[in-house]
């Protein structure tokens, strides 16, 4: 990872249009997938179906991120100040370039290493234009059907996955989804979304996501730009990035490259004042550890911990494009069910984000 990121610094000086099947169905063949109000179901594998009916006519659409980087296109105003938004692109050229270049060596890392996210459509109106002006989109880690996996499988339409249960809620709902996307001759708009960055195991959150982009006839490729805001407590909560030692991906943020032996890349500050009494600050101390946090109001707050105080609500805006693949859905990961013995207040939904309406 360090000397993937060392490379880029020396240079400068990121849903398939399917019927519904299940594992042996043909490549643009989604698994139909129940509903997660009955708890004691599995998620089907039915049989295969007519593939002339794959790319055309209504039905689910899943792909596989094949590609996400951050980008310094400023997309959205993310906090209501009238101003778009894009922690990166504040620091101005060539710090700018150095800092995404950064990012994305890292997010491109664990793609590398076959970290799997999937974009699964579970129905769509007109998948050959596409078209659908209500459809929801559900962003999930992805568990690849073959074990031991074969990388050199996934990206090429014939991958077939799982959505891992640690993005399946109490519930057996997604964690993360957008609940109101608009796709028309293509176009995709969604908003006030969320969706999982990963750095390792565990992803950071992007939070009141918005997305544009477009989705191809047969669901064969999309891209799609995201603009979103990280939490200073996502961020700390979140795995770091390879080569960090101890620190958590908030030090990382905010001391760029130089924990990596890189000093010229630079670290980023909070940018989102989501609590209205100025921005906060977090000042770094020996190695690069967070060392005391500034509220907005001028107020100190000392300790490593000092993000985890109420007071400390800012965040960092950010900007990436996600690039996919076509790919196959297989239900959710075996056992999904389990999540429910933590508890789900009321029972599992009578209608859920999973179902193909």
């Amino acid at each position: 990872m360090v000397q993937a990121l060392l490379l880029v610094v020396a240079a400068i000086g990121a849903c398939n249009l399917v019927a519904p099947g299940g594992p042996d169905a043909q490549p643009g063949e989604d698994a139909d997938v129940d509903a997660a109000a009955d708890a004691e179901a599995t998620d089907a594998e039915a049989g295969e179906p007519d593939s002339d009916l794959a790319t055309r006519g209504p039905g689910p659409v899943t792909l596989v991120v094949s590609a996400i980087a951050a980008i310094p296109d400023r997309l959205c105003d993310l906090d209501g100040d009238g101003d778009m938004d894009n922690v990166f692109a504040d620091l101005g050229d060539p710090l700018t370039e150095l800092s995404t270049s950064f990012l994305s060596s890292a997010v491109e890392g664990e793609i590398e290493v076959g970290r799997r996210v999937l974009i699964h459509f579970p129905w769509i109106d007109d998948r050959d234009g596409p078209d659908d002006p209500e459809a929801v989109c559900i962003v999930t880690g992805g568990i690849d059907l073959q074990q031991p996996p074969v990388l050199e499988d996934d990206f090429t339409g014939e991958g077939v996955f799982r959505s891992n249960r640690t993005s399946i809620d109490a519930c057996g709902e997604p964690t993360f989804f957008f609940s109101a996307v608009a796709i028309r001759g293509g176009e995709i708009v969604a908003s006030e979304g969320e969706l999982p960055i990963f750095f390792g195991a565990e992803p950071l959150v992007a939070r009141s996501a918005s997305a544009s982009g477009t989705l191809a006839p047969g669901g064969a490729a999309v891209t799609v730009q995201v603009c979103a805001l990280a939490r200073l407590a996502d961020l700390a909560a979140a795995s770091s990035v390879d080569g960090a030692g101890d620190l958590n991906l908030l030090e990382v943020v905010l001391a760029g490259g130089a924990p990596f032996g890189m000093p010229t890349v630079p670290g980023v500050v909070p940018d989102l004042d989501l609590d209205g009494d100025g921005l906060e600050r977090l000042v770094l101390g020996t190695g690069s550890k967070i060392e005391r946090c500034v509220d907005g109001d001028g107020s100190e707050i000392v300790g490593r911990e000092c993000w985890t105080a109420p007071r400390m609500a800012d965040a960092f805006s950010m900007n990436v494009e996600l690039r996919g693949v076509a790919a196959r859905f297989a239900g959710r990961e075996e056992g999904w069910d389990r999540n429910l013995e933590a508890g789900c207040p009321g029972g599992p939904p009578e209608s859920s984000l999973w179902d193909p309406r």
